[in-house]
């Protein structure tokens, strides 16, 4: 009867207490990724789609979450993409913040948001990239620049694929400003 009582005085005083010390850790451990997966929050995020024409839309964000009111909808920070179309350079896009639908590819940027190709350069607040329609509009704040040419103005419309660009202000009394850099 004594050795019966002192292995189960042994087990309960070294053993029983280390399983308990293991089941409170599982526990901790499945908190922190049910915390993780409450947060909704995504780490090196890119999306790549393709169009019909051969086209190609990449954008990478260091990190985002998909909104709970639209699960299409990936709401980005510190965001880069390139368009790249058939037979045509490169389109660089960078923005501190990006709105993108992974359903239909369309995209807002917004902050900061940068454009660039080949010797154009564009800055603005807002670009708004309809992939699937080979549309861009850049609006507020936006400056184009070029290499000879400074341009000011509230909204650029561009066609992706024709390059057909439309300039707008939209107080009508108020002019694009244009600034020869010769």
């Amino acid at each position: 009867m004594l050795i019966v009582v002192l292995v189960f005085s042994v087990y309960d005083k070294y053993f029983s207490n280390k399983k308990l010390s293991n089941s409170t850790k599982i526990t901790q451990t499945k908190k922190n990724v049910i915390d993780k997966v409450k947060s909704n929050i995504v780490y090196d995020i890119k999306y790549i789609s393709y169009d019909n024409n051969g086209g190609k839309y990449i954008i990478e964000a260091d990190r985002g979450k998909i909104s709970n009111d639209n699960k299409n909808l990936t709401l980005m920070e510190n965001v880069d993409a390139v368009i790249i179309l058939k037979d045509s350079p490169p389109i660089n896009l960078s923005s501190d913040r990006a709105s993108y639908d992974n359903m239909s590819y369309t995209t807002m940027f917004y902050g900061n948001v940068t454009m660039a190709y080949m010797e154009h350069d564009i800055v603005s607040d807002n670009l708004y990239l309809n992939f699937n329609q080979n549309l861009v509009t850049i609006s507020d704040n936006v400056l184009y620049k070029n290499l000879n040419t400074s341009l000011k103005a509230d909204e650029i419309k561009i066609d992706l694929i024709t390059k057909d660009t439309k300039i707008y202000m939209n107080d009508k009394s108020k002019k694009i400003k244009i600034i020869n850099t010769n």
